[in-house]
């Protein structure tokens, strides 16, 4: 079974002008910010 997971080990995040991280959470890739996104398994919590 999938676990999602990021890390900055694995690519580059996008990097917020305050030096923070937005990440996105969800199970299609967002419009923007495609780096900073995890995928999420549906129907797992």
């Amino acid at each position: 079974m999938p676990v999602p997971g990021r890390n900055n080990k694995k690519g580059d995040f996008v990097i917020n002008d305050d030096g923070s991280v937005t990440l996105s959470f969800g199970p299609e890739v967002p419009a923007r910010n495609e780096s900073n996104w995890i995928q999420i398994v549906p129907g797992k919590s």
